[in-house]
């Protein structure tokens, strides 16, 4: 094969499968949805057993095309952060390693896979079954997982408080339909030199559907959220590794949500301070140490939480 189409059919392992076990602590479960069985892993932070009148935050972290829960465990060191900072993690794997993420790009969105319908039933049986606060119920998703972050936020903003696409941008297939019920705080994180999914939009690699770019992301996001200006921008370069990270904020919006934009410039497709190792650099360019994307994602949720009407 050529060697272009070589180095994407690498690069769309969605950061490699490498990874052949669990963290210890974490665990292996299954659910039934529409018919078809799913599978997860999860993992209770310290202390949950023996607090059962508290409750939980819960975060998701959806893989990208190609990788799996497992795999996303190990690449984003989610399942440490999320011990520190007390949320209860799971970590679902898509149908044939893809998600449904209305691009119409990925094996999930061929067979029509309901994943709304899959993660709104993980969150039910956290809520019922592991003491979670439904009301701070957080995604977060690299690439192809990333980009069903926002289908997410857009059709059960109801159950979701916040999310954080990386490495992926906005689809344009269902952005202006786009309506969620209430504000849905947003932490983007985009790789300017990202050789997947182009940072000024267009189209995915290797013809996987079009996003918009990420100004408009930001944008469509502040208009959705009513935010006013940007009122916090500053530049995060503690490390020589030629990247250097941009951040914009927008704190003043509706019902104290909030819109992230964290720009990494000399970035590419990768999880900032994550787990690099899985696929070279030729293939997804640099991963910054600039940022480390885990950590402040569950900063950013900690900081919201949905007000419901008492």
């Amino acid at each position: 094969m050529r060697l272009p189409l070589v180095l994407f059919l690498v690069a769309s392992l969605g950061l490699s499968t490498g990874c052949r076990r669990p963290q210890d602590g974490t665990v292996a479960s299954s659910i039934e949805v529409a018919g078809r069985e799913r599978t997860f892993l999860y993992r209770l932070p310290p202390g949950h057993a023996a607090t059962a009148a508290k409750k939980w935050p819960l975060v998701l972290f959806l893989h990208g095309q190609m990788g799996s829960g497992m795999q996303m465990e190990r690449s984003s060191r989610a399942s440490d952060a999320a011990d520190r900072h007390g949320f209860v993690v799971v970590y679902p794997d898509g149908v044939d390693r893809s998600w449904n993420d209305r691009r119409g790009a990925t094996k999930a969105s061929e067979q029509g896979v309901d994943d709304v319908a899959f993660v709104r039933a993980l969150i039910d049986r956290f809520v019922a079954e592991q003491g979670v606060d439904a009301d701070r119920v957080y995604v977060a998703g690299m690439s192809n997982g990333g980009m069903m972050s926002f289908r997410l936020a857009c059709e059960l903003s109801d159950r979701i408080a916040a999310f954080s696409p990386v490495a992926s941008l906005m689809p344009v297939n269902g952005a202006d339909t786009c309506s969620p019920v209430r504000p849905v705080s947003v932490m983007i994180v985009a790789g300017v030199d990202d050789p997947l999914v182009p940072y000024g939009g267009g189209t995915v690699a290797r013809d996987r559907g079009d996003v918009l770019s990420t100004d408009e992301t930001r944008a469509r996001w502040v208009a959705l959220d009513g935010c006013a200006s940007a009122d916090v921008t500053r530049t995060l370069d503690p490390t020589d590794d030629g990247t250097r990270v941009h951040e914009v904020r927008h704190t003043q919006c509706r019902d104290g949500a909030e819109v992230a934009l964290y720009s990494v410039e000399g970035g590419g497709h990768a999880w900032p301070g994550g787990d690099g190792s899985a696929l070279p650099e030729l293939v997804v360019g640099v991963t910054s140490t600039d940022l480390d994307t885990t950590e402040e994602q569950l900063r950013f949720f900690e900081r919201h939480a949905i007000a419901r009407a008492r």
